[in-house]
């Protein structure tokens, strides 16, 4: 089984979520972050192998041969990505989709809002990452003010 996700955050939100008697492999990226001693990017005992979003197509991970692709909380691209992958590999792999641990999905997040008396929304953020989210959640009916004008500095070398 292969599990894709987008960042080492999400790598070790699943780990976390883990128990310590399932082996792990872990693609090279994500393993300084997941926090486990016993993970290994090639863990002989593993059936499980948690792999980033962004290297699908990579021959080594072809080479698996996995059975099953767990999308953890992949946009639409990626999902027709998979799906033209796994047609491509000489076996049938069949292909779900999850959730982040310790998130929640838009239908979730809908619940929640509405549970705690659909109070207004303060979104800040960078307009490129908050955009669609606002307009989700005009069309759920909230009461939605939006900050972009954060005072974050960049990283310089």
């Amino acid at each position: 089984m292969v599990v894709l996700l987008a960042t080492a955050v999400d790598a070790r939100a699943l780990v976390d979520r883990c128990p310590p008697s399932l082996p792990l492999s872990i693609h090279p990226r994500f393993l300084p972050h997941v926090g486990r001693e016993d993970a290994r990017v090639d863990h002989p005992d593993a059936r499980v192998l948690l792999w980033p979003h962004d290297v699908l197509s990579a021959d080594s991970l072809r080479r698996r041969e996995p059975g099953v692709l767990v999308l953890v909380d992949a946009p639409e691209e990626l999902t027709r990505a998979a799906n033209r992958w796994a047609g491509q590999l000489p076996r049938a792999v069949e292909i779900t989709h999850a959730t982040c641990p310790g998130r929640l999905d838009r239908p979730g997040l809908a619940a929640f809002w509405k549970a705690c008396g659909r109070p207004r929304v303060l979104l800040r953020g960078d307009p490129g990452w908050t955009g669609v989210g606002a307009s989700w959640l005009r069309e759920l009916g909230a009461q939605l003010s939006t900050q972009s004008d954060a005072q974050q500095l960049g990283l310089f070398s």
